[in-house]
């Protein structure tokens, strides 16, 4: 899923076309330059329940009778721009304005507007099929584990500050690992069970292990 978009820079009045790919995470901060003035534009994407909605937009669509008039898709997608502000573009986009590809899980690219050319298929193309399918592994990891990595940064904390009480209540709590004894590296093996099983979808492969036997590698 893709929303294309045109931005004024708020510093220099320079247009940007923008086609900005969806992931799978609900809050989506992207973030690029203005090729004229290097001002900071962001483009926040919140998406928190758009797949189900487009489901509905989706099969509204294909029973409508009215074709020239179908339900429009991503209409849970809310957005609010930093640095610049959206104006009315054409579509398809047009060359001669600047156009960048944005996406979170693949690099910023910068240049001519290509129909179907998104960040995926040209990541695809630089890396081959063996990486490309390697990367689409990880982020399956990052879409099922993000939403709790407020917890593992609490959890660290409370190990940082000595509070080895409540860390191990939140540790069998939020993570389903139980702290064997007071002892510090019993205290230590499950935060490394937890933050190695967090921190494995930006590890290479056979570099991190989580620990045999552990409730996460259920």
């Amino acid at each position: 899923m893709n929303i294309n978009m045109t931005v004024r820079c708020d510093e220099c009045s320079n247009l940007t076309n923008c086609r900005c790919g969806m992931s799978n995470r609900d809050h989506q901060p992207l973030k690029f330059t203005c090729r004229n003035c290097g001002s900071t534009i962001g483009i926040t994407f919140d998406v928190q329940g758009a797949d189900s909605l487009d489901t509905v937009a989706l099969a509204a669509m294909l029973s409508s009778k009215n074709k020239r008039k179908p339900p429009k898709l991503n209409q849970g997608v809310r957005h609010r721009l930093t640095g610049a502000t959206e104006v009315e573009g054409e579509s398809p986009f047009k060359p001669g304005i600047d156009f960048v590809d944005l996406h979170l899980d693949f690099p910023v690219v910068f240049g001519e507007y290509e129909m179907g050319n998104t960040p995926y298929m040209q990541a695809s193309m630089r890396s081959g099929a063996e990486r490309a399918a390697f990367h689409r592994d990880r982020l399956g990891l990052v879409n099922a584990q993000y939403k709790k990595y407020p917890q593992v940064i609490k959890l660290i904390g409370m190990y940082n500050s000595g509070f080895h009480g409540p860390f191990a209540v939140l540790a069998r709590k939020s993570f389903k690992v139980e702290v064997r004894s007071k002892r510090p590296q019993d205290i230590n093996a499950a935060l490394y069970t937890v933050v190695s099983h967090y921190v494995l979808p930006f590890t290479l492969p056979d570099t991190s292990q989580v620990r045999p036997g552990s409730s996460l590698t259920r």
